[in-house]
């Protein structure tokens, strides 16, 4: 999984978005915008925001951040497109405009071929904004390029992946494996270097090794034992309580409300994103 926006990579081709994107109804660019035209033609090739439909009041909007040019540079360098083209934008109101930008709301494609405002964080405006503008049908795209309008996904949903793993210290260095119970846990790095060992050692799929929390600090495993998955319950069982004979519990990880909050908001977003993965 990708823990974040420079990590991850745009597909290809407009074969190789999520269907609803492929699916989605966008106009062809106006012929006198020769190669879709720049940034600075998006008011009169949109007329009014897309969003709102408000005429007055609009500014041109980067789907792709106009600071990527990095990631832009990786993944559209062979497109022929500047990330300063009109492909890769939108007119909105400011208003719109500014939450946009701060990774509010995005334009998610959905059944029927229809695209609509997804609010993906509510910390940073009212729930007022939610109420007006969550899942309200967007106007029709003309000249827009699909992929840009997928990755302006990407990038708001793994800002807010990011920002969720970074609270445990797991963006910068740590991981997350799955228990032999189906329990997550968050593993030390070195912990995890031996579980891949051990696994390129043994490519038998009934003895794949898997890990067993032996030791844990704040909710984090620091060192561990392998095990495969043909022992036997009872072996796992008895092997346990050896292990923690006299010992407290095994913490667990907790989240704060707001933190449920954002991890939601993450899954909502991300199954479009995993997909091209």
């Amino acid at each position: 999984m990708c823990i974040s926006w420079d990590q991850w990579r745009l597909p290809a081709s407009d074969a190789d978005l999520p269907v609803h994107f492929l699916d989605l109804s966008i106009d062809e660019p106006p012929p006198g915008l020769p190669n879709g035209g720049y940034m600075d033609d998006i008011k009169g090739r949109d007329d009014s925001c897309r969003l709102s439909a408000i005429f007055d009041g609009c500014d041109q909007a980067h789907l792709v951040p106009a600071i990527e040019r990095e990631w832009w540079a990786f993944n559209m360098g062979t497109s022929g497109i500047q990330i300063e083209s009109a492909l890769n934008g939108i007119l909105l109101r400011s208003d719109l405009h500014r939450s946009f930008d701060a990774g509010t709301w995005v334009p998610m494609a959905i059944e029927s071929r229809r695209l609509v405002a997804y609010v993906v964080r509510g910390d940073n405006v009212s729930n007022q904004f939610a109420e007006l503008w969550h899942c309200t049908e967007m106007q029709t795209l003309v000249g827009v390029d699909r992929r840009c309008l997928f990755a302006r996904v990407a990038w708001a949903v793994l800002s807010l992946l990011h920002e969720f793993l970074a609270t445990w210290g797991l963006a910068r260095e740590n991981l997350l494996v799955r228990m032999k119970d189906g329990e997550q846990k968050e593993v030390a790095p070195e912990v995890f270097q031996q579980l891949w060992r051990s696994r390129s050692k043994n490519p038998s799929p009934t003895k794949r090794p898997r890990l067993r929390a032996f030791e844990e600090n704040d909710g984090v495993i620091i060192d561990a034992q392998l095990f495969s998955d043909d022992e036997t319950d009872d072996d796992d069982s008895e092997a346990s309580s050896d292990k923690n004979e006299g010992r407290k519990d095994e913490p667990r990880l907790s989240l704060k409300p707001d933190q449920y909050y954002i991890l939601i908001e993450i899954l909502i977003g991300i199954k479009y994103i995993l997909v091209t993965q």
